[in-house]
């Protein structure tokens, strides 16, 4: 009988970056065989491609197949594909939510996926908001793990900043607060994936584009300011003061999430800073944490590797 067959299918990037914990987790176990395929065709592991998943080919038919963004393809093609075909599709989500949006309808049903792995219970709140039927299960994020007992990777930076997290829309109040925060401590900035503007934040700051970069410059900054992102999760757990640059839009429901967490971050609506601002900002708790990015035991990729195995038939 030949032995299990996980097969990861995932952007380039954040998407490899997310499963290798699992995918080397696996890669270990000789009873089990996997191949890591991006949407390049860059692959890892097992090699052949004997069967067809939609627009990819594999060694074998897959017992289960992985993917971070089930909806949208060409995840939603490969993942179609599979369930047509009888394999579970498990997904690990590519981000958390913080704040309720109504335009995110295509949430209703996590379909081709039975199963979403969540960072956390605030996403697993507001994702029941728009799903009461489909399963979820909190596990953390993978990437997380590497937060416990870290140790920066050397990255050139000044000895005192504040990091800048470029958003992908609302930059209202963040850009003109980080031009002006500049002028007090200097603000390195660290780029969205996507952000489109990328060159406004090149010509004024220091600025950082690879994702190995978030967790050490969140670690060595003094503070954080940006809009709503999951991307400030771990600044949480090493309690740095989180500035947000935030407003409601229609069906952008930005003060839910304000009103719900005062006692954790900064909210800020302007471009005014001073010394005493810096100083007495709130920081968050080690406790605040596992609202968003659940235990920090170090164990996120153990507990996504369960769901995966729990698939296997």
């Amino acid at each position: 009988m030949p032995k299990p067959y996980i097969v990861f299918f995932v952007p380039p990037g954040h998407g490899v970056d997310l499963v290798m914990s699992m995918y080397a987790l696996f890669k270990k176990e000789a009873n089990i065989d996997t191949t890591l395929i991006q949407w390049d065709n860059k692959r890892k592991g097992l090699s052949g491609e004997g069967f067809k998943l939609g627009t990819i080919k594999v060694n074998r038919k897959p017992n289960v197949l992985v993917v971070i963004r089930s909806w949208w393809p060409p995840e939603s093609g490969v993942a179609g594909s599979a369930r047509d075909q009888k394999i579970p599709v498990v997904m690990i989500n590519h981000g958390a939510m913080c704040v309720f949006n109504q335009t995110q309808k295509y949430k209703r049903s996590i379909y081709p996926a039975i199963v979403n792995c969540l960072w956390g219970q605030h996403d697993l709140s507001l994702w029941r908001r728009w799903n009461k039927k489909d399963t979820f299960i909190v596990t953390g994020n993978p990437l997380h793990d590497q937060i416990i007992d870290y140790t920066p990777s050397e990255i050139k930076v000044p000895d005192e900043f504040a990091l800048l997290l470029t958003p992908r829309m609302q930059r209202k109040f963040l850009n003109p607060s980080a031009e002006k925060l500049n002028k007090i401590i200097p603000v390195v900035a660290k780029t969205h994936p996507i952000d489109d503007e990328k060159a406004y934040y090149k010509k004024r700051y220091l600025t950082y584009d690879a994702s190995w970069t978030l967790l050490p410059l969140m670690y060595k900054a003094k503070l954080i300011i940006a809009d709503v992102s999951s991307a400030w999760i771990p600044a949480l757990f090493w309690q740095k003061p989180i500035f947000i640059h935030s407003f409601d839009e229609k069906y952008f429901h930005f003060s839910e999430f304000k009103d719900k967490y005062p006692h954790v971050f900064n909210f800020k609506q302007d471009d005014v800073w001073n010394s005493e601002i810096i100083d007495k900002a709130i920081k968050p708790d080690k406790k605040h944490f596992e609202i968003f990015g659940h235990l920090p035991d170090g164990k996120n990729s153990l507990r996504v590797a369960k769901v995966i195995k729990s698939y296997v038939k």
